[in-house]
């Protein structure tokens, strides 16, 4: 992780990788990992997957080679385990991918 990126990332969530659903449609997810991030309480407009705008209320900022999908589950420190709206990755000068905002 580059040390400028690391400095802005002082705050932990834990993602959970999605696992399966039962016949309930009831979601169960594999073993969380702690991951350092930034948060950002401020209401942002994004388009969804289905193309309509939705509010996002909480962006959660974490370094690119963090694993995470929209069927993640993510827990924040207060416990709370918000709904993922998007998920947009940024590059760096090379291609890769720098950091990912989690748009919940």
């Amino acid at each position: 992780m580059d040390n400028e990126l690391k400095k802005l990332l002082q705050e932990t969530v834990t993602i959970a990788p999605y696992a399966s659903r039962n016949d309930d449609n009831e979601f169960s997810y594999g073993t969380g990992v702690s991951v350092a991030c930034r948060l950002q309480h401020k209401k942002v407009v994004i388009p969804s997957d289905t193309g309509r705008d939705v509010i996002s209320s909480c962006q959660i900022y974490v370094d690119g080679t963090t694993t995470v999908s929209a069927n993640s589950k993510i827990t924040l420190a207060s416990g709370v385990s918000p709904v993922i709206l998007a998920i947009y990755d940024t590059p760096d000068q090379n291609g890769e991918t720098y950091y990912r905002c989690i748009y919940t």
